[in-house]
């Protein structure tokens, strides 16, 4: 673990000189494959029993340039080694498997590139084991591998070499051999092979790598140098000292910076005739005028003079029958009529002729004669002012009408025939009109709503003959106060 510290805090030194060198240095990613296979310096001289394996490599690299032409490149790397062996080729004898030999190596390379796309490197390599397994193929159990039981090292020691092609700036294949230099044996893998093996790791790696360059300082010069503002860097004129927008082309008026569009609708102020409000072109940078003010420039308005609604693409409301009432209030579009009925013709409820508004009784047949109201006639027998039963029934028929208008008042109007003297038939026509009147207020009509009258013989009705008259002049009408 020791001898891994001191690896790393000299691969830090190296990177700490970076910024010494010509070119700057610069991180990167690989990755790979190993062709690994397992060298024995006396058991397995002949190769047939341990045959190459594949596994991964990958991990970080750092280039630092210490010419154009020469470099030194540390990496840390996760490698697969170890080898496939075949049956009987352990002490143990049994079926054939591989094993897997997982190391961090650090090797620290010297890289030469003759020309630009070819970099050809070697160096030595530190290897730290980390895990191993022997994996076998039938259904023996695999077994874990570890050098802790007998207090070997962690730590081996190798050498590589190879070569790099760079594809882009950034992207380049590589190929390097890795000999290994410090026997392996020790703990567990010691255990696998013959006694007295002396092992050493070999692989072929191939993969491909990812620069992340940085800038030279020739570059990072020619930057600085681009950097370096002209006296009039937008060429207008203006010198930079005194141009508030440096970058932009402007002109003196507004201290090098371009005519203004201070509502931002495309068109300068110089040019707009409203620049303060957005607009456009059409109307010299003027928003499209609503003449009529209704919310709908006129573009959208169907009725750019009248103001309008939405629903009626900026028209007023119409009015389908010319009533003074738009359609939308009118419950009766297409019929003229009033606002008291909302835009329908006054109704006749009663179906006598007469509209309710002019309709003393509008829910009871009637005439114009009586305000609308029916017909209300009680007769009276020769000399007689008493209510019959069959009066009080016609009268509380009469009621209901009453009572149903309640803001109608009557007139209670008492008739005599001829027969007799002039005065009794003016007091008897009195007497019939007050007994009803009577009546009506014991049924609870209130007294204001009534007035009674007697004219006596005064309006006589001609009948067929004197009889007839004198019978339908016996009478009492109800009317309806006007």
């Amino acid at each position: 673990m020791r001898t891994l510290l001191l690896t790393l805090v000299s691969f830090c030194m190296l990177t700490s000189l970076q910024a010494q060198q010509e070119d700057r240095g610069y991180f990167g990613i690989k990755a790979g494959v190993n062709l690994a296979n397992i060298r024995s310096a006396n058991h397995f001289t002949d190769g047939d029993l341990l045959n190459t394996k594949t596994g991964l490599a990958g991990g970080l690299f750092y280039h630092l340039p210490l010419t154009k032409a020469l470099s030194i490149q540390p990496e840390l790397l996760y490698s697969q080694m170890g080898s496939k062996f075949d049956a009987n080729a352990l002490r143990a004898e049994g079926p054939e498997g591989q094993v897997n030999l997982n190391y961090f190596s650090l090797p620290i390379l010297v890289r030469v590139s003759p020309f630009k796309p070819l970099g050809l490197f070697a160096g030595p390599q530190l290897d730290y084991f980390v895990a191993g397994k022997v994996d076998y193929d039938d259904d023996a159990n695999d077994e874990g591998l570890s050098y802790g039981a007998s207090g070997s090292s962690l730590t081996f020691f190798s050498v590589t070499a190879g070569a790099e092609i760079r594809l882009f700036k950034t992207v380049g294949i590589y190929g390097r051999y890795i000999y290994g230099l410090s026997d392996i044996t020790g703990g567990d893998v010691s255990d696998l092979f013959t006694e007295g093996s002396d092992l050493y790791n070999d692989a072929l790696q191939v993969g491909l790598t990812i620069g992340f360059p940085g800038k030279t300082k020739a570059e990072m010069a020619e930057e600085a140098a681009v950097m370096v503002a002209p006296l009039d860097t937008d060429a207008d004129g203006t010198p930079d000292v005194s141009d508030k927008c440096p970058l932009v082309a402007g002109s003196a008026k507004y201290d090098g910076c371009p005519v203004p569009d201070s509502d931002g609708d495309g068109i300068n102020d110089e040019s707009d005739k409203c620049p303060a409000l957005f607009g456009t072109s059409k109307y010299n940078g003027c928003p499209v005028p609503d003449t009529d003010g209704d919310g709908f420039n006129d573009e959208q308005d169907k009725c750019p003079t009248q103001a309008g609604t939405l629903k009626y693409n900026g028209c007023p409301t119409p009015d389908t029958d010319g009533d003074g009432i738009n359609d939308d209030d009118d419950k009766c579009p297409t019929q003229r009529g009033t606002a008291a009925y909302m835009g329908c013709p006054v109704p006749d409820s009663d179906g006598d002729g007469i509209n309710d508004d002019k309709d003393k009784c509008p829910h009871y047949p009637g005439d114009a004669a009586n305000g609308g109201c029916p017909d209300m006639t009680i007769y009276f027998a020769n000399a007689e002012p008493t209510l019959t039963a069959d009066d009080k029934a016609r009268l509380d028929k009469a009621l209901e009408v009453i009572n149903d208008n309640p803001t109608t008042n009557i007139v209670i109007e008492g008739h005599a025939s001829t027969v007799g003297e002039a005065e009794y038939n003016k007091k008897l026509s009195q007497k019939r009109a007050d007994n009803i009147m009577e009546y009506f207020a014991s049924k609870g009509i209130a007294a204001g709503r009534m007035t009674a009258m007697g004219y006596g013989e005064e309006q006589p009705i001609k009948g067929a003959n004197k009889a007839e008259g004198d019978l339908l002049s016996r009478r009492v009408v109800i009317r309806v106060a006007q």
